[in-house]
């Protein structure tokens, strides 16, 4: 026991002279050798401050500096450095060191052009690590400068505490600390150069790498944590995880549509969820994937920004795949696939639908196309969308599916669409809408879009395409019309219609064309009713193919066309009430231009021209033909102007007829002038030969002067006029040497044995032409060389007088005044001579066939002998004086009776008379 503690005391106490020898005699020659040493590993100039040795505690240093020769740059210093060799190992080629601490460092780590770090330049060399073998370095604190050549930027990280531990030469694994940042450790081949190793971060400013990367330039970002795995050597692969905040991106952007180049930002944060980089120290590789959050991006050409953006993406060199991606745009919701491909010549592919309200989505995609639409503008929309685009070529592509509902822009309404937009034009599938409260169904195109621009300046304009379907009344498409430069009418009455029409066009220029079909029922304007046509339309041109309407309940049927609206040219034909009229014309300022009328019916055939004024222009009608009488009263019948004398068949024949109408205003302003003659004209079955007719129509009078002809071999004549304000009619009537006999077998009369020569001039007027009543008049009848016994009351009046041969008895002159008052007529004045007997008195025939007659006969006395009981009836009464006999009752049933005769003929004639005026 004493030997063993003798030999630890003289052990100890060599050791102890040994450590204080060589603690004397070392330490210079120590920073000779490491001067050198460290001079020729790094190139560089080395200067080292204090030295000491303990066997104990190994070799310090107080500094150590490395400088660049000829500048003397420092390059890098150690303070506080110690070095725990493994004493025995000196003794052979390697020398192990256990462990080397460095209380404070700094360095200057520099990149080459070529992308090598100049710290390989010891191991380049191939002798510090084949004479070294050193187990475990410690920096507690480390300052670097970086001093990139590549990029010309510069980096400077502080606070980093740094151990590196020789596992197996020439492994070692490091552990490095960058303040509470970043945590970087792992396994490096330090002849090889291999590298791996894992990094947390968290709460680093990425600004320092934006020049490491090319594609987009990183003007802001933030780790605010992450997990990165490093592998390689010179080309290096990181993947991992990590959440990158406050980015802010800028990439240069060309404008397809302008050409101009413009700055995209992005701003927001990423959530990387895995992928990898590589690196070769001069570019980056790298695939990533992750996903946007509460991203922002500006500048973007035709959209301009993205805001509020969420979405998963895959990140690579040369690409970009956003899925999945919701954002808004001009606040409009878009959800989207993004595939950007090739960033320094892009070729983007974009994906996606909004459903939002149209007033949103109609602002912008006016901005982008530089329209207003017009106000006010609502109801919803959902878009779905492609583009496609190449920035290099600068072409761009796209198709936009639209789908609106109960939307509502400017004055249309109601309005449920759908098409699609693409290559500058627009589609309209299907549309049913509301224009002016006008039912409208819709489809066709606008294309070249873009020239509606308001600082377009296109050499080839829009042009929209549109086919439609319109039912609807009348009056609404009138109102809906209204202002319309291409369109319009003004109607207000009952009726509808339904078109099918094409319409093609330059909406900028409101230049367009269209055509279509037209059905038209159930109109009304002024008398004329039941209007219905169908045809065709176009910018210059209406056809009716076929057409019905009534006038006064009389149908006809009409065809025609209208053509040059601004200067009109018409073609009609109206059928219809036994006449068919057909007319051409055309429109000139103020007038209408009638070309050419044609008014035909069985017996009428009438040609008519001239000038039809409208508003202040003056018309001027001239016509000719023959005019069947029979159609034109039938005509008058079936509308309304007839007259109980008016019969059917009561008048016919042909009268050829010259006319013209000259004035301004309505037709009741005109001057009319009218002469006609026929041959022959039926009135009544009795032929008025030879016939001429006189008419004046101005805005006063109808004058009649005169209308004659030849009668059953006598003349006719007759002069009127009706005064139209005061609705009065004056008429005088001529007939001259009527034979009565060829009168009866015209008229087919039983009275076998009427004859004699009729003559009458008569004054009529009424001061009411719509009442018969007030019809007024006075004239003379004579009859000539005349037998007018067969006239009912007077035939009964020989079978009451027992005459014999009484209808046999000729008149050598009868005459009588009449005049007309109180709804009949009264003879006065009356008069009959014969050789058998001479007849004076008068009396009254009421308009419903009342008679009172008052005749006193003065009889030949050999008629008298010849006669038994005219002999009886007068020698009874008045001895050979003669008698009076007073008629009355009604024309079909007269009644006879002798009246005594107290007073002279004459004054009992008068006392008749006035009691018949009474």
């Amino acid at each position: 026991m004493k030997k063993i503690l003798i030999a630890a005391i003289v052990g100890l106490t060599f050791f102890l002279a040994l450590s204080s020898l060589l603690g004397s005699m070392l330490p210079s020659r120590i920073r000779t050798e490491s001067t050198a040493a460290l001079a020729h590993y790094f190139n560089k100039d080395v200067t080292i401050g204090e030295v000491s040795f303990s066997l104990i505690k190994g070799i310090s240093y107080s500094d150590i500096t490395l400088l660049d020769k000829g500048t003397q740059t420092v390059y890098a210093r150690l303070r506080g450095v110690t070095i725990v060799p493994f004493y025995p190992s000196f003794v052979g080629a390697k020398r192990i060191i256990f462990r080397i601490t460095i209380d404070q460092a700094y360095a200057r780590l520099t990149r080459e052009p070529g992308g090598v770090f100049d710290i390989s330049a010891a191991a380049s060399k191939g002798t510090l690590l084949e004479s070294y073998i050193i187990n475990t370095v410690t920096v507690k604190k480390l300052t670097l400068d970086v001093q990139d050549k590549v990029t010309n930027v510069s980096h400077r990280f502080s606070d980093i505490r740094l151990s590196v531990h020789l596992v197996t030469p020439p492994h070692a694994r490091f552990d490095i600390a960058w303040g509470t940042k970043a945590h970087f450790r792992g396994k490096y081949n330090l002849r090889e150069g291999n590298i791996k190793a894992t990094l947390l971060m968290r709460d680093v400013g990425m600004t320092k790498l934006a020049p490491y990367i090319t594609s987009f330039k990183l003007s802001g970002a933030r780790v605010k944590e992450a997990n990165v795995t490093i592998v390689g050597k010179q080309t290096y692969m990181v993947s991992g995880e990590g959440h990158l905040v406050d980015i802010t991106l800028l990439y240069p952007l060309t404008d397809i549509t302008s050409n101009a180049e413009q700055i995209v930002q992005a701003r927001g944060d990423i959530r990387i969820t895995g992928g990898a980089v590589a690196t070769d120290g001069s570019t980056i590789l790298y695939r990533i994937n992750g996903a946007l959050e509460k991203m922002d991006v500006d500048g973007l050409p035709l959209v301009g920004g993205l805001h509020d953006m969420r979405a998963n993406f895959i990140l690579d060199t040369n690409s970009l795949d956003v899925r999945g991606m919701k954002t808004l745009i001009k606040g409009i919701p878009i959800e989207a696939h993004v595939n950007l491909k090739d960033f320094k010549a892009p070729k983007i592919y974009i994906e996606g639908a909004a459903e939002a309200p149209l007033e949103a989505v109609a602002t912008f995609a006016g901005q982008i196309a530089q329209i207003e639409l017009p106000g006010p503008i609502s109801g919803t929309s959902r878009i779905e969308f492609v583009l496609r685009g190449n920035t290099l070529e600068k072409t761009v592509d796209y198709l936009l599916e639209y789908q609106l509902t109960d939307a509502t822009i400017g004055e249309h309404h109601k309005i449920n669409a759908h098409g699609r937009i693409q290559r500058d034009t627009l589609f309209l599938d299907q549309a049913k809408l509301s224009y002016r409260d006008v039912p409208l169904s819709l489809k066709g195109s606008l294309e070249n879009l873009s020239a509606l621009g308001k600082n377009t300046n296109a050499e080839v304009p829009a042009i929209l395409t549109l086919k439609g379907n319109i039912q609807t009344s009348l009056a609404q498409l009138a109102r809906a019309t209204t202002g319309l430069d291409n369109f319009s009418f003004a109607y207000t009455g009952p009726g509808n219609v339904a078109l099918a029409f094409t319409l093609r066009g330059d909406p900028l220029r409101k230049e367009f064309k269209y055509s279509g079909t037209y059905t038209v029922d159930g109109a009304r304007m002024g008398s004329l009713e039941h209007i219905a046509a169908r045809g065709k339309l176009g910018n210059d041109s209406l056809t009716i193919k076929e057409g019905n309407l009534s006038w006064r309940n009389i149908p006809f049927i009409m065809r025609g066309t209208i053509e040059h609206f601004a200067e009109p040219r018409l073609s009609a034909a109206l059928e219809g009430n036994g006449f068919s009229i057909i007319g051409k014309g055309h429109r000139q300022a103020d007038t209408f231009e009638i070309d050419r009328a044609v008014i035909k019916g069985k017996n009428t055939d009438i040609t008519a021209y001239g000038t039809l004024g409208f508003a202040a222009g003056e018309t001027s009608i001239k016509g000719k033909g023959g005019l069947g009488i029979e159609e034109a009263l039938e005509a008058a019948r079936k509308i309304g102007f007839s007259h109980a004398i008016l019969k059917p068949g009561s008048l016919s024949g042909t009268l050829e007829v010259t006319f013209m109408a000259k004035g301004t205003g309505s037709p009741g302003q005109w001057r009319i002038t009218a002469q006609g003659h026929a041959q022959e004209i039926n009135i009544y079955r009795a032929r008025l030969h030879q016939a001429r007719l006189v008419l004046l129509r101005d805005p006063e009078a109808l004058t009649i002067s005169p209308f004659t002809g030849s009668l059953a071999g006598g003349i006719v004549e007759l002069r009127a006029k009706l005064d139209f304000p005061q609705q009065k009619l004056t008429a005088n009537i001529l007939a001259n040497d009527i034979d009565l006999a060829a009168l009866r077998d015209e008229l087919s009369l039983r009275a076998k044995n009427l004859s004699g020569k009729l003559s009458l001039d008569a004054s009529i007027e009424n001061n009411n032409v719509n009442r018969v009543d007030s019809i007024t008049g006075q004239g003379k009848i004579t009859v000539k060389e005349g037998n007018i016994w067969e006239i009912n009351f007077l035939k009964g009046m020989g079978e009451f007088l027992f005459i014999p041969d009484f209808d046999e008895i000729k008149f050598k002159e009868g005459c009588s005044d009449f005049s007309l008052k109180n709804n009949g007529i009264t003879f006065e004045n009356m008069e009959l001579k014969s050789f058998q007997m001479n007849m004076e008195g008068g009396g009254r025939i009421s308009s419903g066939g009342a008679i009172h007659f008052m005749l006193f006969p003065r009889f030949n006395q050999g008629l008298v002998s010849a006669s038994e009981g005219l002999k009886k009836i007068t020698t009874n009464f008045l001895g050979k004086s003669g008698l009076l006999i007073e008629i009355q009752g009604t024309l079909k049933e007269p009644q006879y009776k002798v009246q005594p005769l107290l007073l002279s003929p004459m004054q009992r004639i008068k006392k008749f008379f006035k009691e018949l005026q009474n």
